[in-house]
């Protein structure tokens, strides 16, 4: 394992969100937004679907706060650390 990803640890809990982290991400590409970049409350209620996907969250994990570190460790598995095994 790459030392630099040694901060990075895959938890339990986020499979538990996994299916609500995809659905965030896919929005975020939907609506010209960049992945790494979480859209605020306020943007996401502009989109068509957002407020619904905003509810979801905030019912699943208490809002976007918390479920942050979530998405963050999502977005690491399916970008860093998905590169990190392809390119040792």
């Amino acid at each position: 394992m790459n030392p630099n990803l040694k901060y990075l640890i895959h938890s339990s809990l986020s499979k538990k969100y996994l299916p609500l982290c995809q659905e965030y991400h896919d929005f975020l590409i939907k609506t010209n937004n960049h992945p790494f970049e979480m859209a605020g409350v306020h943007e996401m209620s502009w989109h068509e679907n957002g407020g619904q996907l905003l509810n979801k969250i905030y019912k699943q994990t208490g809002g976007l706060k918390k479920f942050k570190p979530y998405y963050y460790d999502y977005l690491a598995n399916r970008y860093i650390r998905s590169q990190a095994t392809t390119n040792p």
